[in-house]
C-alpha cells in the first residue's frame, strides 16, 4: 500500500477557489469603508441643511447650523448659535439636535462656523462651502448663494 504525503490537485484548486471567494466578499467592504463613513456624514449634513431651510420658511424664523469643529459636531439652532437656542430633537424630543460626525471625519466650512436661512430660504453668509474628510476621501458640500439649494459638488 502507498502512502499519499501531500494534497491532490483537484484539492489545491477548491481551496484556491475558496479564498478567491473569501476575497471578493471580504476586501471591498473593508476597502469601501472609509467611503460609506463619508457618504453617510456627508448625507447627514445635507439632511440637516435642507431642514433648517425648511424650518425658516415655514416658522418665518431664522434657522440654521452651527459648527464645533474641534469636538466634530454641529447643531440646528434657531436664530443664534448660543445654546439655548439649539432646537430639540425630531426623534428624542428632549435632547438637543447635536450631531456629531464620525472621529476620523474632518469638517471644514468655508470661512465660517455657522449658516442660517432666511424665511425665503436664503443662506447667510451668502453661499457656503464643507468638506468632509476621511483620509485622503473627501465630498464636498454647497449652499447657493440667494437660493439656498444644497447639494454634493
Amino acid at each position: 500500500m502507498r502512502k499519499h504525503k501531500g494534497y491532490t490537485l483537484i484539492e489545491l484548486v477548491i481551496i484556491i477557489v475558496i479564498l478567491a471567494i473569501i476575497g471578493f466578499i471580504v476586501v471591498p467592504k473593508i476597502a469601501g469603508y472609509s467611503e460609506s463613513v463619508l457618504e453617510r456624514d456627508a448625507k447627514r449634513l445635507k439632511a440637516y441643511l435642507t431642514f433648517a431651510q425648511e424650518l425658516s420658511m415655514t416658522r418665518d424664523q431664522p434657522y440654521g447650523l452651527c459648527f464645533n469643529t474641534s469636538t466634530k459636531t454641529f447643531s440646528v439652532n434657531k436664530t443664534d448659535c448660543s445654546s439655548s437656542n439649539i432646537i430639540k430633537s425630531p426623534e428624542n424630543r428632549g435632547e438637543d439636535l447635536i450631531v456629531t460626525l464620525d472621529s476620523d471625519i474632518s469638517i471644514s466650512p468655508s470661512g465660517t462656523t455657522s449658516v442660517f436661512f432666511s424665511k425665503r430660504g436664503e443662506p447667510t453668509p451668502d453661499g457656503v462651502t464643507f468638506t468632509l474628510t476621511y483620509g485622503s476621501n473627501s465630498k464636498t458640500i454647497k449652499v447657493e448663494p440667494k437660493t439656498g439649494f444644497v447639494y454634493e459638488q
